[in-house]
């Protein structure tokens, strides 16, 4: 458990120096790979329909929707980003791990956030849940602020089973986007 704590912690600080970076004017970041362990498979969503002003990043595990002027920069995490808001969107994937599938409050306030204040990041505004989008995806969708070298942002995770593989999509708002957050719940899907 504790290995899967440090790969979640490894994407959130990914996400945050990608953001600060963006913030700062600079494009130099560091890239972290994931690795893990076992989860619950769920079958495959078929149709989902993509918005107008959106299109569909899609690998052979997952799909969803992003706003089609994004940058997308791929290596060992594939990043889609807005280079005039600092919004962005992070994909990792790891081992399949059975334990986002029960995770709540309690693991992530005793294991998840003391990793990332000793990272130098605050945390605050905490919540997990396990729920389901319309086409009936389970996600696990872990949600908080944080604040890393004077930049606050809203971070929120969608973690789903694909395959042998559990992917973390992560979704980080330096400005407020409502609409991003939905539509990146609502269109994500799984292809195996």
């Amino acid at each position: 458990m504790k290995r899967v704590l440090i790969t979640l912690t490894m994407l959130l600080l990914l996400t945050v120096t990608l953001v600060v970076a963006s913030a700062c004017g600079t494009s130099d970041t560091t890239t972290a790979e994931a690795t893990t362990t076992e989860v619950i498979t769920t079958a495959p969503i078929t149709e989902v329909k993509i918005p107008d002003g959106y299109k569909e990043y899609k690998n052979t595990d997952i799909s969803f929707a992003y706003p089609e002027d994004w940058t997308k920069t791929s290596g060992s995490t594939t990043t889609l980003s807005d280079t005039e808001t600092g919004n962005n969107i992070t994909i990792v994937y790891e081992d399949k791990n059975p334990f986002y599938a029960t995770m709540d409050l309690d693991d992530y306030n005793e294991q998840l956030k003391p990793m990332l204040e000793s990272a130098g990041m605050s945390v605050s505004n905490a919540s997990v849940e396990q729920t389901k989008n319309a086409s009936g995806l389970a996600i696990t969708k872990i949600a908080h602020k944080v604040s890393l070298s004077g930049v606050s942002m809203k971070q929120t995770m969608y973690i789903v089973t694909s395959g042998n593989k559990t992917y973390t999509v992560t979704v980080t708002e330096v400005t407020n986007d409502a609409k991003l957050l939905s539509t990146v719940f609502e269109t994500l899907k799984t292809l195996k």
